[in-house]
């Protein structure tokens, strides 16, 4: 049996992201700092639900990738308003890539986002935490 590696799913979202040309970078983790970019995102492994098994002895695995979105808060509606801007970006990059042979085949945002406020740099970000779900079929 082949395993899966979350790696390579957050590398491939990452190159989504980057070509979608919303963000100024697109990390594959939390530099220590964004050089006063913004927007930013970075992409993380998240959880993985265990393997299942399926109809036709076939098993599938559910990798969380998060994305977090990093406005920084110039002001209170620019920052609110990028931040919407990039969720909306993500979405799209989401379902115009459901499926991506060799790499997931089928991919979802679950959950609730996760909104916050962060310093960088000694400055302020707001940010925004998304679950995105690749899943694999064995």
């Amino acid at each position: 049996m082949t395993v899966a590696n979350r790696k390579t799913r957050r590398d491939h979202l990452q190159d989504l992201l980057i070509a979608k040309g919303s963000w100024q970078e697109v990390y594959r983790s939390q530099p220590p700092t964004f050089d006063g970019q913004s927007p930013v995102a970075t992409v993380h492994s998240g959880g993985v639900e265990a393997p299942q098994e399926t109809f036709g002895g076939d098993e599938d695995v559910e990798m969380e990738l998060l994305v977090t979105n990093f406005v920084k808060r110039a002001d209170v509606d620019t920052a609110e308003d990028g931040l919407d801007d990039l969720l909306v970006a993500l979405i799209e990059v989401v379902l115009d890539n459901d499926t991506a042979a060799g790499y997931w085949n089928d991919l979802q945002i679950r959950g609730a986002t996760e909104p916050d406020y962060v310093m960088v740099d000694g400055e302020q970000y707001r940010s925004e935490s998304v679950r995105v779900v690749a899943t694999v079929y064995g």
